[in-house]
């Protein structure tokens, strides 16, 4: 797959950004301040998208 431009949930630091550089490496990250956003950017067709499901803090995402 070619790699372009990733819509991470939150800001820098996050386990979404972690995880998309990971599986990403050569991506540019496109910080997203909530799901919706994330899920629309991906939905528009600009680019792929990666969210938590969860997170050590409070539980489920979203």
């Amino acid at each position: 797959m070619s790699e372009g431009k990733v819509a991470v949930l939150g800001p820098a630091g996050t386990f979404s950004e972690v995880s998309a550089k990971k599986m990403f490496p050569q991506s540019d990250l496109v910080h997203k301040p909530n799901v919706a956003e994330v899920f629309n950017y991906v939905e528009d067709g600009r680019g792929l998208g990666v969210v938590a499901a969860e997170n050590n803090l409070e539980g489920s995402v979203g």
